[in-house]
């Protein structure tokens, strides 16, 4: 189980004098703590505090340093991962079934069409129509599902943001000629160079 930590720091008076002094930190995090974090399963564990001293300063530089060290050496996990997925002529992405391909364990996946379909359908709706709330576009989807469209997953505002990011991988990786919608395929097209 996931544990939150918060990290408060004051590098001057008149930070504190401003209301975002210490306590207004601590309240501000535990708020977001209670609001966003907990409701995920994420269990408090605690306050890390910095006051504007030389110890202070060597601790946040060396906690940046462990967490670049921690990102980088994740991402050489993550791009060895891939590259071997790759070579395998399977795709990266976890457990779960990637956007645009059916699940198939023994090797390469097919298309799924109705998702593609779809994902075409966000990328109009939020890149062409402008409707920047992935929320709106979520209800539009539901409102299709109660129409008795087919919907292969349960979305949510962070799925479509992660489906109109896998469209451009398959689009960079298969081209545009998959693309139903001609005013998508014409916006891929342009997004690609013509290519």
């Amino acid at each position: 189980m996931p544990v939150a930590y918060g990290y408060v720091r004051c590098s001057h008076d008149k930070q504190a004098e401003s209301g975002l002094g210490e306590e207004g930190q601590r309240q501000e995090i535990l708020r977001y703590y209670e609001t966003n974090l907990k409701p995920k399963g994420a269990e408090w564990g605690k306050f890390f505090e910095d006051t504007s001293t030389p110890i202070g300063r060597a601790m946040r530089q060396m906690m940046a340093m462990v967490d670049e060290l921690s990102s980088g050496m994740t991402s050489q996990r993550n791009e060895a991962a891939a590259a071997v997925l790759k070579s395998q002529g399977r795709q990266a992405g976890g457990p779960g079934k990637p956007y645009g391909y059916h699940k198939n364990p023994g090797g390469k996946m097919p298309p799924d069409v109705p998702e593609r379909r779809l994902m075409e359908f966000m990328v109009k709706r939020h890149l062409i129509d402008r409707v920047y709330d992935r929320e709106l576009i979520v209800v539009e989807i539901r409102a299709c599902a109660a129409a008795g469209i087919k919907v292969s997953r349960e979305w949510t505002a962070g799925k479509v943001k992660a489906a109109i990011a896998a469209f451009w991988r398959i689009v960079e990786n298969e081209g545009v000629g998959w693309i139903l919608d001609p005013q998508v395929k014409k916006f891929a097209l342009n997004r690609k160079g013509g290519k």
